[in-house]
């Protein structure tokens, strides 16, 4: 029973051996990389992740990871659209106060500060490829019967859509985007 074992040990040890000389060989498939930064602002310098100010545009991928990686697209909706599409912040409605309270202050409501450019989509240029869907940071773009719908209300402005990402994304092939 005692020389089974050994066996056993020796040629689970073998077993191993190959395993690792396979590995390092590049026999097994590598994970593919998911891209976090859409403006490559993430570097490794001496095995820390190092971020240019310069180049960040205040997405917070880095920190909430990348939209959409693990879960799979939800399905297109299906709506008849304008010419032009753009959604804008609504502003709070005020809270009603009740009349036995009339002598108190009313809650104060706070409104967001419009937003200095809007981004629109003419759907008669957007050819429905999803590159602007893919390569968004907040996902503020989605896909509406084909064509491209921005929610200014989820858009931080960081123009990728329009202007690219300084890597592999050059924009709207077709500029079917604009900021106004």
């Amino acid at each position: 029973m005692k020389t089974v074992l050994q066996i056993l040990l020796i040629l689970a040890l073998v077993a191993l051996g190959v395993i690792q000389i396979l590995h390092a060989k590049g026999v097994f498939a590598k994970p593919e990389l998911i891209k976090v930064c859409p403006v490559n602002a993430i570097q490794m310098q001496n095995g820390k992740a190092v971020i240019d100010p310069d180049l960040c545009i205040g997405c917070r991928r880095c920190v909430i990871g990348v939209p959409g990686a693990l879960i799979p697209a939800p399905a297109p909706l299906k709506t008849v659209l304008p010419d032009t599409v753009s959604v804008s912040t609504l502003e709070a409605p005020k809270p009603a106060v009740p009349s036995s309270e009339a002598t108190e202050k009313p809650v104060p409501v706070l409104k967001k500060e419009p937003r200095k450019l809007q981004y629109t989509v003419n759907p008669a240029a957007c050819i429905g490829c999803t590159l602007c869907v893919q390569n968004c940071p907040v996902n503020a773009i989605t896909m509406v019967d084909g064509k491209a719908i921005i929610d200014n209300s989820k858009c931080i402005q960081c123009d990728v859509c329009v202007s690219g990402n300084k890597a592999d994304f050059a924009g709207c092939p077709v500029q079917a985007i604009t900021k106004r």
